[in-house]
């Protein structure tokens, strides 16, 4: 097809996908894909060697849920450590190929900042 736009760089994607996500089943239970596969990856990353770069690359991130989530646990647990030592630091970066998504996940950060991430 010429000239077709993909689905979600059409005007509007963004917030027909947070609202899709808003209005999820409950047996979908939105969140558990980050309690129950990804934070027991990034707790094992916690106790890599000290100094060791902590960096996740969350490809397809959409508007940031998942990648956000992962932050506020991360800090979470940094603000919860046993004081011996400062908590390392976590970069997340988001990458997806539609720009008006990353900017609906840029925006959603920035109304939820996250110290230590």
């Amino acid at each position: 097809m010429v000239g077709a736009t993909p689905s979600y760089e059409t005007e509007g994607f963004a917030a027909f996908y947070a609202a899709l996500l808003a209005h999820l089943p409950p047996q979908y239970e939105l969140g558990a894909d980050v309690d129950r596969v990804l934070w027991p990856l990034l707790a094992a990353l916690r106790e890599a060697e000290a100094g060791a770069p902590r960096v996740v690359l969350y490809l397809a991130t959409g508007n940031g849920r998942v990648a956000l989530a992962l932050a506020e646990r991360w800090a979470a647990a940094g603000a919860a450590h046993d004081g011996a030592e400062p908590p390392a630091r976590l970069e997340v970066v988001g990458v997806d190929s539609s720009a008006g998504i990353l900017r609906a996940a840029r925006e959603r950060e920035q109304l939820q900042p996250h110290p230590g991430v």
